[in-house]
């Protein structure tokens, strides 16, 4: 799989990725601080980005 499409779904997951929390990880995307806990939740329960979370696990560990 490649990068997401969506640039800010791309940059959440790679923060994810790298350890940040869900709130962090939607506010390095560039989402509303107001709104970026629950952004970061409905995120991470997105198919496509936790398969590319996943992704991204598995390339460090190559």
């Amino acid at each position: 799989m490649a990068a997401l499409r969506n640039p800010k779904h791309e940059v959440f997951a790679v923060a994810v990725n790298s350890g940040r929390t869900e709130k962090e990880a939607a506010l390095i995307a560039g989402y509303t601080p107001l709104r970026a806990l629950k952004t970061g939740s409905i995120l991470k329960s997105e198919n496509s980005i936790q398969a590319r979370i996943q992704e991204l696990q598995q390339a460090a560990m190559s």
